[in-house]
């Protein structure tokens, strides 16, 4: 059903206008809007006479009549010619392709998961026509964008339509490579919080296909046909995670979580902190790396993983500058240790609120939409820099802070590696391995690996006569 409306035209007041619609099937109407029909889809060319009685002005335009509805989800790792080259495929057979992208770029997943949540809830009426919703981003950014979705629509905030809803419609991921065991498990759990008819794990080769007959009913017998692999996920495949046991008790403590509206990315974070805290704890005994304890470094990783790792580096640098200029300019007051310590971490929080203006400035939206948590962690930081400038000297903090900056970067990108952050979440269980690794760490008694370099002379062998 069409909508046509020529109440923006103007003419003389003095003069009856009549208006014409011929709607490039046949069929015609006069009257200044109208509503019609077309019963089968292609693209017509619909015109729109206006005649005073003396004067005729004559207007047309392309009308493009879709069969079928699909919602495209895509980020930017899909360029947009290549978002194009489909959008007009699905038109040659009768399918009308919306794109869903996030408006603004960012290197954080848990922002891009965001931004594509508040576009999908803004499509309304293209969502509640499309029997097939495509998810084509990195990693799982868009299983993540669905559940977010449905968490806002579940808790009833303003703006989000009523028939909002992804019941009875075909979830479909692809990728260029199929999915892995674990990504399944991810995709079971967004499942059970979205609760479509069925998830498809496949390939990117399955889009025209996919296109071409978007109907639930017959979605894998099209893929079928085209000998493309895929993996359903369904209601057959949930009794793994609805079945609490001695060795599934994470998994469905998540699957709980996600289920009650807890967002995966703060699920992660937990998850991750006892891996970071045994990768600082091996860098410590096994490779002799001192670093600032345990808690500042894993707290750095964490922050890294929240701020990404440019930003998170850049405010790092800049707050350790400024807390050893603004030391270097209260030293000469002479004052107590905890006076100079609050003008310190006052000029500090002065300099977090210029970087602000900047990036305001400069349009950064990223950094604007930054969490206080980790900034925060960074301003502790940079208070424990000071104090070992005090204690032991500046050679001895830039030594110890560069060690705490590799092993939070080291932890990092281990956390953050793709397969890793997969797996994690699919198999929490692994976690409870640390304790294990965090036990045989701390029976180990040999040299550490900085030690070897460190005392190499004394282990070389000497020729005794």
């Amino acid at each position: 059903n069409v909508l046509f409306d020529a109440s923006a035209s103007t003419g003389p007041s003095d003069k009856t206008l009549v208006y014409t619609w011929d709607f490039g099937d046949g069929q015609q109407f006069q009257g200044i809007d109208a509503s019609h029909i077309y019963n089968d889809a292609g693209t017509y060319k619909a015109k729109l006479t206006i005649s005073d009685g003396e004067t005729t002005v004559k207007d047309s335009l392309v009308v493009s009549v879709a069969k079928d509805v699909v919602l495209l989800i895509v980020d930017d790792s899909v360029s947009r010619d290549t978002v194009r080259y489909y959008k007009n495929y699905a038109q040659r057979t009768g399918t009308l392709l919306v794109t869903v992208r996030p408006k603004r770029s960012s290197n954080l997943d848990y922002l891009v998961s965001q931004n594509l949540a508040e576009q999908l809830i803004a499509t309304g009426d293209d969502l509640s026509q499309a029997q097939v919703i495509v998810v084509w981003t990195e990693k799982n950014i868009g299983l993540n964008a669905l559940a977010e979705a449905a968490r806002i629509a579940s808790s009833g905030d303003a703006g989000t339509p009523t028939n909002f809803s992804f019941n009875q419609k075909a979830i479909v991921r692809v990728d260029d490579k199929l999915a892995s065991a674990a990504l399944a498990r991810l995709a079971q759990t967004t499942f059970d919080t979205v609760e479509p008819n069925y998830i498809l794990l496949t390939t990117v080769s399955a889009l025209e296909p996919i296109v071409a007959q978007p109907n639930v009913d017959i979605l894998t017998d099209a893929l079928n046909e085209h000998n493309i692999d895929y993996k359903l996920i369904g209601r057959y495949s949930q009794r793994a995670l609805e079945t609490l046991g001695p060795l599934n008790f994470l998994s469905f403590s998540i699957n709980y979580l996600m289920n009650r509206g807890v967002s995966q990315d703060t699920i992660f974070l937990l998850l991750i902190l006892p891996v970071v805290a045994t990768i600082v704890s091996f860098g410590r005994q096994i490779v002799g790396v001192k670093a600032f304890g345990i808690y500042i470094p894993s707290l750095m990783a964490l922050t890294f993983v929240i701020t990404g790792l440019n930003y998170g580096v850049i405010i790092f640098v800049v707050l350790l500058l400024a807390a050893t200029l603004a030391r270097i300019a209260v030293r000469r007051l002479h004052l107590l240790y905890m006076p100079r310590m609050a003008i310190v971490l006052t000029i500090v929080s002065f300099t977090i609120f210029f970087m602000f203006i900047i990036a305001t400035y400069f349009n950064q939206t990223t950094f604007l939409s930054l969490s206080i948590f980790p900034i925060l962690v960074m301003i502790i930081l940079s208070e424990k820099f000071v104090e070992v400038q005090i204690e032991q000297g500046d050679r001895s903090a830039i030594f110890l802070t560069l060690e705490t900056l590799v092993l939070a970067i080291v932890s990092y990108l281990i956390v953050t590696w793709d397969s890793f952050e997969t797996l994690l979440l699919a198999y929490p269980e692994v976690v409870l391995l640390t304790f294990a690794i965090n036990i045989a760490l701390g029976r180990f008694s040999g040299l550490r690996i900085a030690e070897y370099f460190r005392f190499r002379r004394l282990l070389k062998p000497t020729n005794r006569p």
